[in-house]
Parts: structure tokens; C-alpha cells; sequence
């Protein structure tokens, strides 16, 4: 059997497969913090904008999980699903098919190899003044606990999302009528083979666009009701929707690219949040700062794109 070196599709997706060459270092570095707070039971049922009715037929059809966390709430991963399948049922595929699509996207992927980090300790270690006995058991202590830990488990799903939300870029979706899938992300493009590229573009398939979705989250009250919790962006930008939703500031000032575009100074008010989230769509601002009495609560210096 040949391995394919592309982009992986599910039908090569098994608990020991290796994703590193899609997904990247950078993704691995920050999944095994990423995923303790995608998987915290933070969103209410009534937040997804699904009736009870509906979740309950979607559950007892296993295209959802049963919650049994408290007060069957659900997590991050759970809530873009769900809108996921909402997408997907208003082009009417079948409860089955969406079960079964279910089980290949959310089965655990064995992420190995945060050998980063223990090269970080190593060269840290190896700067130490002690001896170089010393320095061989603390190095051998390092590689010990971290073959204790360097297994997480996350699923496909799971690693599409922190993929979007790290890269802020783009990724979708293919899902054919076999259930297969192939992931769309024009960055990678490099990584499809000719059939990949033939199945996308002759192929029959429903795309989902899990940036989209993602987005659409980032720009909702939801958003800012919910970051502080599932802490998902940079710490400025945690920071910022913090504020806004609990009204700790006085003034928000952006600062724009074009020098020639005065300095956006926005108080308190009711539509704060649709102006501040116009702000970061259009991403022509250089710099966002958060200031209350005692000087400045936080700061974005880096452009945020949310609409990925």
C-alpha cells in the first residue's frame, strides 16, 4: 500500500498517524495548552442557537455526543461542530451519514513530538555553571518526564480548529459522499497530490469552512462573553475581548497603518463591540490600546485579522 505524503484524508486517519508535515511545530507547541481549554464544558445548550428539539433528535442519533459533564454543557470542539452539522443538514444529508463522518473526525490522533520544548531545556541546562555530570541528570531527568507526557490526545477536528485559530488563516473541509474528507488550505498546496487536486476539482463534495465558522464565533457576543474562559487567542487579544464585555475600561484607541487616518478614540457606549469588531475585520489598524484611570489595560501591536 502506498502512504500517501499529502495532506491526509480520513481514510488514512488511525490512532498512530503522523500529521506533522500538515500541521507543523508551531501547531504541535501550543496544542497540548490549546486543547485543555477547547474541551472545558463552557457553552450552555440555548447558546448554540439550536432548539433543545433538535439537539436531543441529533444526540439520540449519535451525531453528538451525550453530554455528561456539568449541566450538559458543551466545549468549544462540541459548539463548531455543532455548527457544523447545522451547515450540513440545511443541504439535507442524512443523521447516518453525519454519525458516521462524526466517528473519522473525532477519532484520537496520538500527537507525538514536542521535542521543541526539550531542546529549549537541554540548551538551557547546557548554559548552566554546574558540572557536566550534573548536567547529564538533569538532561536525563527532562527526557524522562517528558516521554511521560509527550502523548496527547486530540482528533482531527480538534487540530483543524487550532490550525485556523494559531495561523489565522483559511482551512475547510471537502466532504464527499463516501464520507471521506480532504482538508482545503491553500497554504499547503505543495502537499496534494494530482488526485487530490482532481478530486477537488471534478469531485462531488459538500466544503465546510471551519474559518468561517470560527469567525463568525469571534465576531459574536458569545465571543466576548466566553473568551476570558476558553482563552483560545493571544493574551492582548483575550485581554481586549475581556474588557469590552466587562465594561473595565474608559477609552479604546486605534491606531492605523495609513498615518494619514486619525487615531480612532471609541468610550464606552452601546455599540462598542460593532465598532471595535469592524475595526479588526477591515485589519487596517496598527495598533488597538485599552486604557482605564490607572493607565493602559492592554495592548494589540500586531495586526488581528478575525475575518480569516
Amino acid at each position: 500500500m502506498n502512504k500517501r505524503k499529502n495532506i491526509p484524508t480520513l481514510k488514512n486517519i488511525r490512532p498512530d498517524i503522523s500529521v506533522n508535515e500538515f500541521f507543523g511545530k508551531d501547531t504541535f507547541g501550543k496544542t497540548k495548552e490549546l486543547s485543555e481549554h477547547i474541551n472545558l464544558p463552557i457553552f450552555k445548550r440555548n447558546q448554540t442557537g439550536i432548539s433543545h428539539r433538535l439537539l436531543n433528535w441529533w444526540t439520540s442519533e449519535n451525531v453528538i455526543d451525550k453530554n455528561i459533564n456539568e449541566a450538559g454543557r458543551y466545549t468549544f470542539t462540541e459548539f463548531i461542530w455543532v455548527k457544523v452539522i447545522e451547515q450540513l443538514r440545511t443541504f439535507n444529508v442524512p443523521l447516518p451519514f453525519l454519525a458516521a463522518l462524526k466517528i473519522k473526525l473525532f477519532e484520537p490522533i496520538k500527537l507525538k513530538g514536542f521535542i521543541s520544548e526539550i531542546e529549549k531545556a537541554k540548551q538551557f541546562i547546557g548554559g548552566l555553571k554546574i558540572s557536566e555530570t550534573e548536567k547529564k541528570k538533569l538532561i536525563d531527568l527532562v527526557i524522562k518526564e517528558s516521554k511521560e507526557n509527550e502523548v496527547a490526545e486530540i482528533n482531527l477536528f480538534q487540530l483543524i480548529i487550532l490550525e485556523s485559530l494559531i495561523k489565522r488563516k483559511s482551512i475547510a473541509i471537502a466532504i464527499f459522499q463516501n464520507t471521506e474528507c480532504l482538508i482545503i488550505d491553500k497554504t499547503k498546496d505543495q502537499l496534494y497530490t494530482q488526485n487530490d487536486r482532481n478530486l477537488l476539482e471534478n469531485g462531488t463534495y459538500v466544503k465546510v469552512s471551519i474559518s468561517k465558522l470560527l469567525s463568525e464565533f469571534l465576531h459574536s457576543d458569545l465571543a466576548f462573553s466566553t473568551m476570558e474562559k476558553i482563552q483560545l487567542l493571544t493574551y492582548p487579544e483575550n485581554k481586549l475581548y475581556e474588557c469590552i464585555n466587562t465594561g473595565e475600561y474608559e477609552t479604546i484607541i486605534i491606531s492605523y497603518k495609513d498615518k494619514k487616518t486619525k487615531n480612532l478614540e471609541l468610550k464606552k457606549a452601546v455599540d462598542t463591540k460593532r465598532k471595535i469588531m469592524n475595526v479588526l475585520s477591515e485589519g487596517k489598524f496598527a495598533e488597538i490600546t485599552v486604557k482605564k484611570d490607572k493607565g493602559i489595560v492592554a495592548k494589540i501591536e500586531q495586526p488581528l485579522k478575525i475575518d480569516f
